[in-house]
């Protein structure tokens, strides 16, 4: 009976053969039947429609010369484990076991096969195609790998909880955002490690309500800091876990703060030499009209009138002098002092300043800190340092003033804005008194700004530290917490041999496109010499070479308006991609109303016209740097 039918070559006889075979041709199951030798008597038509082989080209020896042929040796094992179970020398596998095989296009597959021992030397193999399942979990897996290394190395901290709120994986970030071990964390509820200003309940009903929610804390670390954190939650990311992400904001939150001070204070040094520059004239008015008006009344009686009018037009002078300190704006008469021995030269007017019961200590650097800075200003700055510390120790304590070699680097710089690295004399006046609470540091160089009572302070007299400090080319800070007294760091550039300030070179890079070869390497030397980091192109293309060749930012691009090799939009086009926070400057021997008309440049550019003096040069980068450091502080405030 099958040796009749069409198929017999390669089917098995069945008591019924056209109902088997009517099912075997049905399925999308591969059948195999192997004798003692593995070689296949018998396969399926699912091996056509699956794998792409003809059941006569698997038959035989076939199957092992396709179905394997990127694997030989595993397939020469199949085939001998097979051969052995078929004649009964090894039992049969009793679990599943899966196998990849590649199909007639090359295409890897992956079958899960089941056998079973046929009647003599047989053994049957059915296959299910599990390829599209294969690939479903390796990609799962993939993204749980990549999602574990993620959650491993994110910046912020990462930490995943179940439906009870309780931390059951925690990242390396979210252990030092709470300053304790993944041993200390998981197993907590949430909220439980450190306390924080985060009202729990709301904050879990606002999550599971929105499905994600977002809020601003504070967290008391372990040592004792207050930290700001922005706490988000995306709940039930994956079934019944949640996702917390923390985000340090304490450091950011330090630089928005100084940089609001720093444009408060700016704007309010321009205020105040815009009011000294007109007070002062008004001033010398009454004065010179007071003077004359002595001239004229010889009656002795008036006298003492106008020397009163006289004395008060000094004393407002003084005033409009330190808030013309304060704005930069007043006369200064630097000279190369040792930081060390200007405040051993001033220590009699302090200690007269500061009276008996301050116990007054120095501690000065056994090096030369040479500096540049008007020596009476100087004078000045110690002295207010020196009152305010008095007036902060009304019952007595302790005044330490110390000078330092500071070497600030790149970990400072990024936690004081304005500061550039280099290496600093600092003179450090300490005090023991009552101390500061930030809403009273936020505001203490401020001109007019005071704590003490009516009639006991004018509030000038931090603004003039601040503003010869400034003036002087350096940096002062504040250190103070209630009732742990209160610490004024001064900086000031050292100085090499008396000429140049030993500032480090600068980390701006610059990059100077210009066919002009004298034009490009007066530009290049120029800005070298100033401190500046220097890339040199002749053309668009070299430009775009150099940038392509980098990972570091470029923070200027100086360039002429028709830099060969590109067109001048694509390059700026590249720019805005590559460096969004880079500054453009052009510079052209054509007028800029000319270039502006012809749509070269923007209105709004910066523009260097050729020639251009070295200084001129200096200037608009310096200008480039500014703008640059304001778009910085909008996206940092936003």
């Amino acid at each position: 009976m099958v040796e009749n039918h069409p198929a017999a070559a390669h089917c098995l006889p069945f008591p019924t053969p056209t109902l088997a075979e009517d099912i075997l041709n049905t399925i999308e199951t591969l059948v195999f039947v192997l004798n003692g030798n593995a070689d296949v008597v018998y396969v399926s038509p699912a091996v056509q429609r699956i794998l792409g082989y003809t059941p006569e080209e698997v038959l035989g020896d076939g199957w092992w010369d396709l179905a394997y042929s990127r694997d030989p040796d595993f397939g020469r094992y199949t085939r001998e484990r097979l051969a052995i179970t078929a004649r009964g020398e090894i039992p049969v596998m009793d679990e599943a076991h899966a196998a990849q095989v590649y199909s007639a296009s090359g295409q890897e597959h992956w079958i899960v096969w089941r056998d079973a021992k046929g009647p003599g030397d047989l053994i049957i193999g059915v296959g299910q195609d599990i390829t599209q399942l294969h690939k479903a979990e390796q990609l799962i897996l993939q993204h749980e790998h990549e999602f574990g290394a993620v959650f491993q190395n994110a910046s912020d901290g990462m930490l995943i909880l179940n439906r009870d709120w309780v931390y059951e994986q925690v990242n390396d970030a979210a252990c030092q955002i709470f300053g304790t071990s993944r041993e200390d964390l998981v197993g907590k509820e949430h909220g439980s490690i450190l306390a924080s200003t985060i009202d729990i309940v709301r904050f879990r009903e606002r999550g599971l309500e929105l499905g994600s929610y977002m809020t601003e804390a504070e967290f008391a670390a372990k040592d004792g800091e207050i930290r700001t954190i922005e706490v988000s939650v995306t709940t039930n990311f994956r079934p019944e876990h949640h996702l917390l992400i923390l985000r340090d904001m304490t450091e950011r939150k330090r630089m928005q703060s100084q940089l609001s001070q720093a444009h408060r204070l700016e704007a309010v040094g321009r205020l105040a030499g815009g009011v000294a520059h007109d007070f002062n004239n008004m001033l010398t008015a009454i004065q010179g009209f007071t003077e004359l008006l002595q001239r004229k009344a010889t009656s002795p009686k008036y006298q003492p009138y106008l020397k009163g009018i006289l004395g008060a037009t000094r004393r407002a002078a003084q005033t409009t002098q330190q808030l013309l300190a304060f704005s930069r704006k007043q006369m200064l008469q630097p000279r190369l002092l040792d930081l060390s021995q200007a405040v051993t030269d001033t220590m009699k007017l302090v200690q007269r300043v500061i009276g008996e019961d301050i116990d007054l200590s120095l501690m000065l650097a056994p090096e030369p800190l040479k500096v540049m800075v008007d020596p009476g200003q100087f004078s000045q700055i110690l002295m207010n340092l020196a009152v305010n510390a008095r007036d902060a120790m009304p019952d007595g304590g302790k005044l330490l003033i110390e000078t330092r070699l500071m070497e600030l680097d790149d970990e400072y710089v990024l936690r004081h804005v304005q500061v550039q690295p280099g290496r600093y004399g600092m003179m450090a006046v300490g005090d023991t008194g009552v101390g500061m609470p930030p809403e009273v540091l936020a505001h203490i160089f401020e001109p007019f700004f005071t704590t003490k009572p009516q009639g006991k302070g004018t509030g000038l007299g931090l603004a003039t530290v601040y503003g010869i400090v400034k003036q002087s080319g350096g940096y002062v800070w504040v250190y103070s917490e209630p009732g742990q007294g209160t610490s004024f760091k001064v900086y000031l550039p050292l100085v090499d041999n008396g000429l140049q300030p030993q500032v480090q070179s600068k980390k701006e890079i610059v990059l100077v496109i210009e066919d002009d070869d004298v034009t490009r390497n007066i530009a290049v030397q120029a800005l070298e010499e100033d401190g500046y980091r220097v890339l040199a192109a002749r053309d668009g293309t070299d430009a775009l070479a150099i940038c392509q060749q980098r990972t570091e930012k470029i923070d200027v691009v100086l360039t002429d308006v028709m830099a060969g090799g590109m067109s001048g939009e694509d390059l700026m086009g590249y720019f805005a991609v590559k460096y969004p926070k880079v500054v453009v400057v052009h510079m052209s021997g054509f007028s800029r109303l000319r270039l502006e008309q012809a749509n070269t440049i923007f209105p709004d550019a910066l523009f260097l016209a050729k020639p251009f003096t070295v200084s001129q040069l200096l200037a608009m980068i310096r200008q480039a740097l500014q703008r640059r450091a304001g778009a910085l502080s909008d996206s940092l405030q936003e």
